[in-house]
């Protein structure tokens, strides 16, 4: 995640500054206050009873682990902070995961931004093609990713869908500018995809003009002024309003969760809700309600809140040392996030030092 600001230059540096702010969940600016079309007592869940199994993490230390979702112990390492994958490339700086029944997915920072699969019963990374964010459709057979492509003086941004049998890929989306996607999530039928990012106006908009949000994109539709289109809350940087994030389809249902905040104390949200929405109406029920901040939640295949990333009880992190632009400051605070279990309407710590979690379906 954080590699890229140093391996960046020009116009690409300024996308770069804004990725440090908005992958994992990271949304500094957030000012929130949220109205939703049902209200619930801060920790209750509407839905079915949660069910219990494996969590794919990426530990602070650069560890990818499966952790057990009821206890948090690890069952397996499956890989180590620095691994060489079967290429012989030594990889560094994960930052997020995806999962089938039988593979690992991990989005890799260096040597350059690249998604390397592992299996889930152990063995070397296998590169699997240039990108990060990535994520799943329903039956397993293609990935959709975030692509960062320098030209010239701008940047191209692409989210690409791969055949993950055949290899093919095709570019669905691309913006000029500054663009940041840090989550994708396919709908059931795999015609959407849901990007949660930061999408700038224009190839030279001002810090002002980028816009926080969710999108919905169509994939059998042409680009268009509606395709994508923004649902729930969005924001721009600098502004005041509610957000809604880390957008992600709940199983068969095809409604999308999402993830707001309350006003900030200092430098993180004093509550958080997990809302459900419908994209068609944009009608929305909260799912649960936290008083304190949540950086980041985890469903399972059915579409059941299972596992929850907390952030810090200390509400700021630690000074910025001089020149190195806020990534040393967001590092320490994400390194003490803490991961908790959800079963039935309560919260079970699991772990420290958790910076991704997805469920293994």
């Amino acid at each position: 995640m954080f590699g890229r600001a140093q391996a960046l230059t020009g116009t690409d540096r300024e996308h770069g500054i804004i990725v440090q702010h908005v992958r994992r969940g990271v949304l500094v600016s957030l000012a929130l206050s949220i109205g939703l079309t049902s209200a619930c007592a801060a920790g209750s869940q509407v839905g079915a009873v949660s069910s219990t199994g494996t969590l794919l993490t990426i530990r602070t230390g650069g560890a990818v682990e499966l952790l057990s979702a009821r206890t948090g112990a690890v069952v397996r390492t499956l890989a180590s902070p620095s691994p060489t994958d079967s290429a012989g490339r030594q990889l560094g700086g994960p930052g997020e995961v995806a999962a089938t029944s039988k593979l690992a997915y991990i989005g890799y920072d260096s040597p350059r931004f690249s998604i390397e699969s592992v299996p889930l019963g152990g063995g070397a990374p296998t590169y699997v093609t240039h990108g990060m964010s990535p994520a799943l459709s329903p039956d397993g057979t293609k990935m959709a990713l975030f692509r960062l492509l320098p030209a010239h003086h701008t940047a191209i941004d692409e989210v690409v869908v791969r055949n993950l049998r055949t290899g093919s890929e095709r570019t669905v989306y691309s913006a000029t500018g500054v663009n940041v996607v840090n989550r994708l999530s396919w709908s059931p039928d795999s015609s959407e995809l849901a990007m949660t990012g930061t999408f700038s106006s224009s190839p030279t908009a001002g810090i002002g003009d980028f816009r926080l949000g969710v999108q919905i994109l169509a994939l059998d539709e042409p680009i268009s002024a509606t395709n994508p289109h923004f649902v729930g809350m969005s924001t721009t940087i600098s502004g005041d309003s509610a957000t809604f994030a880390d957008a992600q389809f709940l199983g068969s249902s095809g409604r999308l969760a999402g993830l707001t905040g309350g006003p900030l104390e200092a430098c993180q949200p004093t509550s958080s809700v997990v809302a459900s929405l419908d994209p068609a109406t944009g009608q929305s029920v909260i799912v649960s309600a936290f008083p304190f901040g949540v950086a980041h939640v985890v469903f399972d295949q059915h579409g059941t809140l299972i596992a929850y990333e907390k952030y810090p009880a200390t509400p700021c992190p630690p000074p910025t040392p001089k020149g190195e632009k806020g990534t040393a400051a967001i590092t320490a605070s994400i390194a003490h996030w803490g991961l908790y279990g959800w079963v039935n309407g309560t919260s079970r710590h699991l772990v420290n030092d958790v910076i991704a979690a997805t469920a293994v379906p």
